[in-house]
């Protein structure tokens, strides 16, 4: 399979251990990676896709873009954070999933503040407020994030 076949899997996750043809993309334990284990280019955690934001080389910033289009195909939400590998590697993931909702609404509400356009505004609260409801983000955290 191809890289985008494989990122289409991983996104569906279709379970087992896997890679692409050209060995660039490996899926093990619902969790892709690029040139192997040592870079995490995301990881699905109930229905959010958390896909690494750093940049390490020109490949693996196109296996992250193929990462959020087959995310966003299979239907999930999804999350852009720095350091998803070091993260992932900590203890307690779920926490660091966590992080990054608030991260992604911080940015939200950061640009909301800054747009424009009342309508962009609107829009931009309206994403923040469906993070918070379908991944239950207690408000205390939101208060701390922003």
């Amino acid at each position: 399979m191809d890289n985008k076949q494989l990122a289409a899997a991983w996104a569906s996750r279709r379970p087992g251990k896997y890679k692409s043809g050209n060995g660039t993309m490996i899926v093990e334990d619902g969790c892709l990676y690029s040139y192997g284990k040592h870079h995490l280019v995301g990881v699905i955690v109930n229905n959010l896709a958390i896909i690494n934001l750093s940049k390490v080389s020109h490949t693996t910033g196109r296996h992250c873009s193929l990462a959020r289009q087959a995310a966003a195909a299979a239907g999930l939400r999804v999350v852009g954070v720095h350091n998803l590998t070091s993260m992932h590697r900590g203890p307690g993931f779920s926490a660091a999933a966590a992080d990054a909702l608030q991260t992604a609404i911080r940015a939200a509400n950061e640009r909301r503040s800054k747009a424009r356009s009342e309508k962009v505004r609107d829009e931009l609260l309206a994403e923040a407020d469906r993070l918070i409801r379908d991944y239950g983000i207690a408000e205390k955290a939101l208060a701390s994030a922003a």
